[in-house]
C-alpha cells in the first residue's frame, strides 16, 4: 500500500482545446491543466524513481481533494458543493500518475474519492494493489 501527501491545489483537467492553424489542426492540453499535471508528477518522483507496481495488476484509489475555503464560505462548510467536479480532480490526478505510480491509469479498477474544504490545499491519496483472483 502507497500512502502520499502531493502539497498543490488541486486543479480539475480542462477540456482540450483545439484550433486550427495556416489549415491544421492542433489540440493541447490548457496551461494551467498541464501545470497541475506536471507538479503532481514532480512530488510523486520525489517518493517514487519507478511506478511501484507492475503493469497489469488491478489497483485501488482512495483520494481527498482539500481545496482552500473561499473566505465567503462560512468555517462550519466542510464540502464544497460547487465547480469544478469531484471526477474532473480525478482525471487531473490519474493522467499525472501515469508511468509515476502506475503503467497507466486503466490500472484503476475502484475509486474513492471526495473533495473537502482545509486550510493547506493537498492531495492525499492512498493506492493498494487488489487480487485479481477469486
Amino acid at each position: 500500500m502507497i500512502t502520499l501527501t502531493i502539497y498543490t491545489e488541486p486543479v480539475a483537467k480542462a477540456r482540450a482545446r483545439t484550433v486550427v492553424n495556416n489549415g491544421k489542426v492542433h489540440s493541447f492540453t490548457p496551461a494551467k491543466t498541464a501545470i497541475a499535471e506536471d507538479v503532481i508528477r514532480y512530488e510523486i518522483v520525489q517518493h517514487y524513481q519507478a511506478p511501484p507496481y507492475p503493469a497489469k495488476k488491478p489497483l485501488a484509489l482512495t483520494v481527498v481533494f482539500v481545496c482552500a475555503k473561499p473566505v465567503s464560505k462560512p468555517k462550519k462548510t466542510i464540502y464544497p458543493v460547487c465547480k469544478p467536479d469531484t471526477d474532473n480532480y480525478i482525471k487531473t490526478l490519474l493522467d499525472a500518475g501515469n508511468h509515476y505510480l502506475w503503467h497507466d491509469d486503466s490500472q484503476i479498477v475502484s475509486i474513492t474519492a471526495s473533495k473537502i474544504y482545509g486550510d493547506r490545499p493537498r492531495i492525499y491519496l492512498t493506492l493498494t494493489e487488489i487480487s485479481n483472483s477469486k
